[in-house]
C-alpha cells in the first residue's frame, strides 16, 4: 500500500492548499504558542499562589477554581486544545499525514487526564495506562515508518 503524502515546499495539487496552507500553519503555530504561554502563566501562578500561601482578590475568584485543579489536569486541557488547533490546521492541508502528531497529543492528554483523576491504581487503571502506553507507541511508529521517511525522501 502506497500512501501519498505531500513533502513541504511542494506543489499540493489545488492551488488552494499552496495559497492558505501556509497561513493556516502560522495561525496555528503562534495559537499554539499562545496556549502554551498561558500554560506556563498559570502553572507559575498556581505555584507561587501555593508556595506563598496568598489569599485571593475578590476580583480573581475564577483562578482560585482553576488553581484547585490538580496540574496534570491543567497541563492536560492545554493539550486538548492544542490538539484541537492542529486537527483545524489539518483541514488546510492535502494529505492525512498531519493528523498523526495530533492523535499523538491527544493521547498523552487524555494519559495525563487519566492519571489526574486516578488516585488508586486498580487493575482497570493500570491496564488503561498500559494501553495509552502502547497506543502512543504504536502512533510514534506510524509516524516514523509512513511519515517522516516520506517527507525526508
Amino acid at each position: 500500500m502506497d500512501f501519498k503524502f505531500h513533502r513541504p515546499g511542494t506543489d499540493h495539487g489545488h492551488p488552494k492548499y499552496n495559497d492558505w496552507e501556509p497561513v493556516a500553519k502560522t495561525i496555528k503555530i503562534s495559537i499554539q504558542m499562545i496556549i502554551g504561554f498561558l500554560l506556563v502563566l498559570l502553572l507559575t501562578s498556581k505555584f507561587s499562589f501555593n508556595v506563598f500561601q496568598c489569599g485571593y482578590p475578590s476580583y480573581l475568584t475564577y483562578l482560585k477554581s482553576v488553581h484547585s485543579l490538580p496540574v496534570l489536569e491543567i497541563v492536560s486541557a492545554a493539550l486538548v486544545y492544542s490538539t484541537g488547533i492542529e486537527l483545524a490546521y489539518m483541514l488546510f492541508t492535502p494529505g492525512p499525514d498531519e493528523a498523526i502528531e495530533p492523535l499523538i497529543t491527544g493521547t498523552a492528554a487524555a494519559y495525563l487526564y487519566l492519571v489526574s483523576k486516578n488516585s488508586r491504581l486498580d487493575l482497570e487503571t493500570i491496564a488503561s495506562m498500559l494501553l495509552f502506553v502502547v497506543v502512543i507507541a504504536a502512533l510514534f511508529f506510524v509516524k516514523d515508518a509512513y511519515i517522516d521517511r516520506r517527507d525526508n525522501k
